[in-house]
């Protein structure tokens, strides 16, 4: 039975403490437990911390510490009666000889973090990474009567919920598809990782109304209240044993696991965590042999078969490559047009055949609401060491950025409030996109998105700092289905290249597009397909019912279609669409008055011109010449003046200076965005120094983590003509971008507008 439903146990709240600083003690403090002492002192100051209260003590009574961090060493009376060392598990401390006595309890505690403890020699998890680490009674204290010592572990369960079937998870028998979102346990207003069940409740009902079934707590161990809401709520669990980053020492790992053992002991008997691992990305540290004795004592003592040694996998994170588990867990961060290759890349292939999890994944920063930061100055955000001290981060830019970028300073929000939507927006983009190219991978059974709520190193959240939405509808409760894009090889420099037709932007005229549906999913064999216009309210069918192959789960969809329209799947319990631009072929013979410089060959078969003005995706001097005699210059920057960046993840597309070629980022058309997709920005300096004078910016980045700012596109106008410069690839090539200029629709639109736009001149 679970401590906090024990009957004969008497709850400690009313505490006093003290803390035993350098300049010495201070004044006993009233607190409640549980407690953290947060900014009540120096971050950086270890302990001790003197914890006191009086009570009577009932025959038999033991102390029983639900959570203590990290040291605690208890007195009854001034006399040592027991220690502990270790954040995550509970502890009972024998006081029975002074049973029926008024005594004074006394638990000096040390946290984590300093020289005592530092946070790779012991179980720290992951929060010191986030902000730092806490001290303090973070859970309750109870006295219980035992004419024995209690039994703080819960039973082996003796039937598993969930097991693997070839490369399928089920669960009771039935197809179970992991969704889940990660945790780090970061809840600034209490300073600890205990919130209270109001907190829980809240967090898992918005998890359940997004679509997730199932929340991964990484790196750290909730209450066991807060795993019984879930039960309750029908959500799935997944433990990740806080182990990260250790020191290679071989003594304090043998403790580690030692406390790593108590840990799972005391969990294990939560019938629904389904999947545990047993450290994160661990790699150089940790000897194989010494994650396949973790391994199998989870195993051993949960019953659970659905164990794996290293979230993440030395093939990503290094160190020796044997690993031990029934399932592979990776960590794929990439930017959205990758994803597809990466994932594929990631499928099992030759070796043994078992279900691949992501057990991170998916992670884009938001746009922050930095004026209210500014203006709230919570403890996280400051600039000031004793509150927000570096610590072991290697992120820590934001108490620069609310105080130098223009979104914390301006005091107009009405663009920094359009900018937070289109983040919204492009979020939700990132993540339907992500899960389409999951789905597609016969071999992964989940994934878990990073993560759930905003931190002081990112802003990937669910949620915001406030515990609001960072998505703008729910983008999971209708992903239930997936496009397929077609295998498209192209010629290129004597052979082919991996490639792909985009499955949202196309040539009018008639077009095959595939779609799927995963194995799991509630979807019979036949469905509804139709397509319709955006303009419309209800489909025109095309086909009234098609069957989806029961071996591929995919179907095809044969369409005529102008304009903007989407394919719409319709089956009795849900209805699905995938928007669909298409675009008129341009005509390329049009434009004579322009010459192509394209070693690479992304514009064979298009502009095949010999006039004056100049495309070009190599730099070279004799382009500042052509540009002075009055002659249009456009430079696609593969490499010269560029700097590499990510595209979709950790920044906002701003358009300060909006311009036709680039209506679909002033518009947040992502689907056409897409398959244009870059992986550098421009060097602004670099680029004006060669060029003699100050551009102007047309399209922007703005990092969402150092709130750096770099152009991707920028005019420069002599009074003659114009020099453009952009690192947008029209022509795509990176991922899943289709290849080629005439093989990118999206990408020829834009191109084809760009050079009417100039000719106007």
């Amino acid at each position: 039975m679970p401590l906090n439903e024990r009957t004969n146990a008497e709850q400690l709240t009313e505490w006093t403490v003290e803390y035993c600083l350098p300049e010495g003690t201070t004044a006993p403090k009233a607190v409640e437990i549980p407690h953290a002492w947060r900014q009540e002192v120096d971050v950086r100051w270890e302990g001790p911390a003197l914890y006191r209260t009086r009570t009577s003590l009932s025959e038999n009574a033991w102390l029983v510490f639900e959570g203590v961090s990290y040291q605690a060493r208890v007195f009854v009376n001034g006399e040592l009666v027991g220690e502990h060392r270790g954040i995550w598990d509970a502890f009972a401390i024998d006081v029975r000889q002074f049973s029926g006595q008024v005594v004074e309890i006394s638990v000096e505690v040390i946290k984590n973090g300093g020289p005592t403890s530092p946070v790779k020699d012991v179980l720290s998890g992951f929060l010191p990474y986030v902000f730092n680490t806490f001290g303090g009674i973070y859970k309750p204290v109870r006295v219980v009567s035992s004419a024995s010592e209690p039994d703080l572990n819960g039973r082996k369960l003796e039937t598993c919920r969930i097991r693997a079937e070839g490369t399928k998870l089920l669960v009771n028998d039935k197809p179970f598809f992991v969704r889940g979102v990660l945790t780090w346990g970061w809840y600034p207003e209490i300073g600890h990782t205990n919130p209270d069940i109001d907190t829980i409740r809240k967090e898992i009902e918005i998890a359940k109304d997004i679509g997730f079934n199932l929340i991964k707590f990484c790196l750290w161990l909730p209450s066991h209240q807060y795993l019984a809401e879930l039960e309750k709520a029908g959500l799935a669990a997944w433990v990740e044993l806080p182990l990260w980053d250790p020191t290679s020492d071989a003594e304090k790992l043998v403790a580690m696991k030692d406390e790593l053992e108590r840990i799972v002991l005391q969990y294990r008997h939560h019938p629904n965590i389904l999947l545990w691992t047993c450290g994160c990305e661990l790699s150089e540290a940790t000897p194989h042999e010494y994650r396949k004795s973790l391994y199998e004592m989870v195993v051993e003592l949960t019953g659970n078969p659905m164990v794996t040694d290293n979230s993440g996998g030395a093939e990503m994170y290094g160190g020796d490559p044997r690993e031990y588990g029934a399932f592979y867990d990776y960590h794929p961060y990439c930017d959205l047009q990758y994803y597809h290759p990466v994932l594929e890349s990631l499928q099992n292939g030759p070796r043994e055949k078992k279900p691949i999890l992501l057990g991170e994944t998916c992670d884009y920063d938001t746009h922050r609401d930095l004026a209210r930061i500014r203006r709230e100055r919570p403890y996280w955000a400051s600039s000031d060491p004793a509150l927000n001290d570096v610590g072991v981060r290697w992120q820590h830019d934001l108490p620069r950025v609310i105080e130098e970028s223009r979104f914390a300073l301006e005091a107009e929000e009405n663009s920094d409030e359009d900018l937070r939507n289109m983040s919204k927006s492009k979020s939700n983009f990132i993540r339907m996109h992500f899960n389409n190219a999951a789905l597609q991978c016969n071999d992964i059974a989940g994934y878990v998105l990073t993560g759930w709520a905003d931190t002081p190193i990112s802003s990937s959240g669910i949620v915001d700092n406030w515990g609001e939405s960072n998505i703008s509808y729910l983008p999971l409760s209708f992903m239930d289905t997936f496009t397929t894009p077609l295998r498209r090889p192209p010629w290129a420099n004597g052979g082919n290249r991996p490639g792909w037709q985009d499955s949202e932007n196309l040539h009018v005229g008639n077009h095959v597009v595939q779609f799927g549906v995963p194995s799991e999913s509630n979807f019979g064999s036949i469905i509804d397909v139709g397509t319709m216009s955006l303009n419309d309210d209800e489909p025109s069918r095309q086909s009234p019912k098609l069957e989806i192959d029961k071996v591929s789960r995919t179907v095809f969809v044969d369409f005529v279609v102008p304009g903007t329209w989407a394919i719409y799947l319709e089956h009795e319990s849900a209805g699905f669409y995938w928007r669909i631009t298409t675009y008129d072929r341009p005509n390329w013979s049009q434009f004579t008055n322009w010459t192509i410089s394209d070693r690479e060959g992304y514009f064979a078969s298009t502009l095949t011109g010999n006039g004056p003005n100049i495309i070009t995706t190599t730099w070279n001097e004799s382009l500042i010449e052509t540009w002075n005699q009055g002659n249009h210059v456009i430079l696609f920057a593969l490499d010269d003046f560029t700097l590499p960046m990510p595209f979709w993840r950790e920044c906002i597309h701003e358009v300060p200076n909006p311009r036709p070629w680039l209506e679909p980022f002033a518009e947040y058309k992502w689907h056409q965005i897409l398959p244009v997709s870059t992986d550098r920005a421009i060097d602004r300096e670099a680029l004006e120094t060669e060029l003699g004078m100050k551009g102007t910016v047309l399209l922007n980045r703005i990092d969402t983590r150092t709130y750096a700012e770099h152009p991707y596109a920028m005019e420069f106008d002599n009074g003659k003509s114009k020099f453009i410069v952009t690192t947008i690839r029209p022509f795509g090539g990176l991922g899943i971008c289709p290849w080629g200029l005439k093989n990118n629709p999206a990408g020829s639109h834009m191109v084809a507008t760009l050079l009417k736009e100039l000719e106007k001149r």
